[in-house]
């Protein structure tokens, strides 16, 4: 395929929330799974200040193949302009952006606002659907609304959430509202000290905490590719490791519907 054929793919990794090591890792996999001969690849850092770099050792590994990139990509690099790295070039080559960030200031619609006022196409959801589904408590009560079934949840601090967590029972699940699955998230096995610790913990990262109750069941995925006729991949299940966390996917079957 010839240069001017293939799609110059800007991949956004780092970002300045808490999940930052967790984007550059999901960074280097992406790439790593990434067609060469389909795409132009322009691998594009977002310091913890929220500086935007060329992403230089990236580069340099992608051009001696992918089996040289490392196992999480580093948000280092030459000094760049955000507006000018992601508008297309005047040789006319389409431009896709594949936003990788993690939590706020890249998943949660901010990113998202940016290329559609702009006018360019990138993966992912849109601004609202982000916007929405990375605060916890605001996607869960609209899951409620719909009469979605759903474990039992409160926000930290509400009006009588205390007594709602009670009622849980145990264990409870305490997360920042507004940040991913890896960072300030707690198990509490006693209601008795640990719960206050937990919230203390998660508003280190976000001062909007959800409480939740546990639920047992298998871990179940499902990818969908498209907006007006989407497709969806078949259902894969995780699998719990010896130490109770999990891997994935442990059962998935290859192609789309």
């Amino acid at each position: 395929m010839a240069s001017s054929d293939r799609v110059r793919l800007v991949v956004l990794f780092g970002g300045r929330s808490a999940e930052h090591d967790v984007s550059c890792t999901t960074a280097a996999h992406v790439l790593a799974a990434t067609d060469p001969e389909r795409y132009d690849v322009v691998p594009v850092g977002i310091t913890r200040e929220g500086a935007w770099v060329r992403a230089d050792e990236a580069r340099a590994a992608l051009a001696r193949g992918v089996a040289a990139l490392p196992d999480r990509l580093d948000a280092t690099g030459t000094a760049l302009e955000p507006l000018p790295t992601v508008t297309p070039a005047a040789d006319g080559q389409p431009v896709v952006v594949l936003p990788l960030l993690h939590g706020p200031f890249g998943e949660d619609g901010t990113v998202q606002g940016m290329l559609e006022c702009l006018d360019l196409p990138y993966v992912g959801p849109g601004v609202l659907a982000a916007a929405v589904a990375i605060d916890k408590l605001t996607f869960k009560r609209v899951l409620a609304f719909h009469g979605i079934p759903q474990v039992e949840f409160c926000e930290a601090g509400e009006d009588g959430w205390r007594d709602r967590t009670a009622a849980m029972g145990l264990p409870l699940w305490v997360k920042p509202a507004r940040l991913g699955s890896s960072v300030g998230i707690s198990k509490v096995a006693s209601v008795e000290g640990e719960l206050d610790e937990a919230i203390q913990l998660a508003r280190r990262h976000d001062p909007r905490v959800i409480v939740e109750a546990h639920g047992d069941g298998k871990e179940v995925e499902c990818s969908v590719l498209g907006n007006e006729a989407p497709r969806t991949s078949p259902p894969a299940r995780s699998s719990p490791t010896p130490t109770g966390t999990t891997t994935r996917p442990s059962t998935r079957t290859a192609g789309w519907t």
